[in-house]
């Protein structure tokens, strides 16, 4: 597989596992104030893991796209 595809995919299950988290914390009656934080600042984390991941991602398909552009616009003029 694809690093970029790769790294989406590690941040999306880093994601699902923050949110679990955090639903256990807050739904917890023996959850501390300190454990819900801890689980919301992860799952931000996670979140902006994800977005910088997708924008890589993009980035990359960005590039691909011009590539084969560029690759149908030569063997056009061929």
């Amino acid at each position: 597989m694809d690093p970029c595809m790769d790294r989406v995919k590690s941040t999306y299950e880093g994601l699902l596992k923050a949110s679990y988290q955090l639903i256990e914390a807050s739904t917890s009656t023996t959850s501390s104030q300190a454990e819900r934080t801890r689980a919301t600042l992860e799952l931000e984390d996670a979140i902006r893991a994800s977005d910088d991941a997708c924008q890589a991602f993009q980035t990359e398909l960005a590039a691909a796209e011009r590539h084969i552009y560029m690759q149908k616009l030569m063997a056009s003029k061929k």
